[in-house]
């Protein structure tokens, strides 16, 4: 778990909220990383987006974030 936002609530009590986070790291390929999602057609399905030695960041079992290693800030990632 990572710690995401505080706020104070009516009272003034700090709230922090928590979300579950997975990094995946050093990916060999990442595949199929189009950018919007939809129906492909013809020659759109010859077309395969690939991202080598990727990262992949999942938020509640959401895809929060991916793109390749040179790009990925690890600060705020606890390595446990």
């Amino acid at each position: 778990m990572i710690e995401f936002n505080h706020f104070n609530n009516v009272l003034g009590n700090t709230i922090t909220l928590r979300m579950a986070v997975k990094v995946f790291i050093n990916i060999s390929i990442l595949v199929n990383t189009r950018q919007q999602s939809y129906l492909l057609k013809g020659a759109a399905l010859k077309e395969l987006p690939l991202i080598y030695n990727a990262y992949l960041v999942v938020e509640d079992d959401l895809i929060a974030a991916y793109g390749e290693m040179k790009n990925f800030d690890s600060t705020g990632f606890d390595k446990n």
